[in-house]
């Protein structure tokens, strides 16, 4: 005789809901209300007894529509509500493909499944609850880890613009970060500096130049340097995050384009400190703006 741990199954159904419309408002960017989500999920749960007495298959299917209409709806409202019923069913697919998965690679013997918990559905095949939990946290564990990536993604991207830096004979572009933190300014002039990283700045310079260029900073020494390259070299003093006082190298360029959607900044009342390093890991941007670049809408005089 085939017996089904109903209590089992409501339970693991339970979860299931739960973690589902939890992460499809999660992603939405919708508030979470406790009430509501209580209310969603235990009429999702509900649903689940109904179904024993369905028999018609598309009258099951369309019952599972409306009931995701119905709990999408309790959740976040009409609005968007379509957009919110396709992430469910997206999320709905993933985790059930994920646990399809993982069963498939469980051997099917008594002693694993005596460990792994195997319960009979309503569909008479075995469902593991241990591989269930796992996969459960393991769920919640990756949507998490991806929307902190999405969500700093779209946070640098929402500061990120490109560069064009004319100097030293030729032009170059590349991505900048607006750093709000960056308020170096260059004492004599008052001239914002720029901090651009060492990779990009190689591309102005010959390779034996910029070993030169390198030596000449390391030691503080610019008679190293030749005299077309060090006119244009200052030295800017600063404080670092620990109080300690230190000195950046910098350049003057002739000209750099700060370019915004539609709209275009340019200046040559500026200054590029050199970063010998990089300043992403991911390689994302390779400069770092200061913000007062982007309040100036005319080329001043240096």
């Amino acid at each position: 005789m085939e017996v089904i741990y109903i209590d089992v199954l409501l339970l693991l159904n339970l979860c299931f809901n739960g973690v589902l419309l939890y992460v499809t408002g999660k992603l939405a960017k919708q508030k979470i209300i406790i009430k509501k989500w209580l209310l969603a999920t235990g009429i999702a749960t509900c649903y689940f007894m109904f179904d024993f007495f369905i028999v018609s298959s598309i009258s099951s299917l369309l019952l599972n529509i409306v009931i995701a209409f119905v709990i999408n709806y309790i959740m976040f409202g009409k609005i968007y509500l379509w957009k919110h019923v396709g992430l469910f069913y997206f999320l709905t697919f993933i985790l059930g493909g994920m646990m399809l998965a993982i069963h498939q690679f469980i051997p099917q013997s008594e002693k694993l499944q005596r460990y792994f918990l195997f319960v009979q559905n309503i569909s008479g095949s075995t469902t593991s609850v241990t591989v269930l939990t796992i996969g459960l946290i393991i769920f919640i564990l990756f949507v998490r880890w991806q929307m902190h990536a999405h969500i700093r993604t779209t946070f640098f991207q929402t500061f990120m613009y490109d560069i064009a830096i004319q100097m030293i004979g030729s032009t170059n572009t590349t991505r900048g970060f607006l750093d709000s933190g960056n308020q170096l300014l260059d004492p004599l002039t008052n001239k914002p500096v720029i901090i651009v990283e060492e990779a990009f700045l190689q591309s102005y310079f010959h390779p034996e130049e910029w070993d030169l260029f390198k030596q000449a900073c390391m030691v503080h020494d610019l008679t190293l340097l030749p005299k077309d390259i060090r006119k244009d070299v200052q030295i800017v003093p600063f404080q670092g995050v620990q109080g300690v006082q230190d000195m950046l190298y910098t350049i003057q360029p002739k000209n750099i384009t700060i370019y915004n959607k539609r709209k275009k900044y340019e200046t040559d009342h500026v200054l590029i400190g050199v970063q010998f390093g990089t300043l992403s890991n991911e390689h994302g941007y390779q400069c770092l703006l200061h913000p007062d670049l982007l309040h100036i809408h005319v080329v001043q005089a240096a």
